[in-house]
């Protein structure tokens, strides 16, 4: 599978925060080497604790609710983005 050129978004959750934003640069540097266009705003680092998520993945935290709504809307958005330059580029 080729990423050339697919919008991606990065996001991930650790204990402290810290863990995944490194993993995420790491991961940032993979996507850009394979020229994926990648979210850059905003970023997402969600601490993990207990509770966060239930069994079946639902979130109990309003606010973590609230950043990954927002989060999708503006991956959302760079995908449309996306696929409009690709509209105009093949027209």
């Amino acid at each position: 599978m080729s990423f050339f050129g697919k919008p991606v978004a990065v996001i991930g959750t650790s204990g402290s925060g810290v863990a995944t934003a490194a993993a995420q640069q790491h991961l940032r540097a993979i996507l850009g080497h394979f020229s994926a266009v990648t979210m850059g705003q905003p970023e997402g680092f969600i601490q993990d604790r207990p509770g966060l998520f239930t069994e079946d993945g639902q979130v109990t935290d309003d606010s973590t609710a609230g950043f990954l709504t927002g989060f999708l809307e503006a991956f959302n958005l760079l995908i449309s983005r996306v696929n409009h330059s690709a509209e105009l580029v093949s027209a």
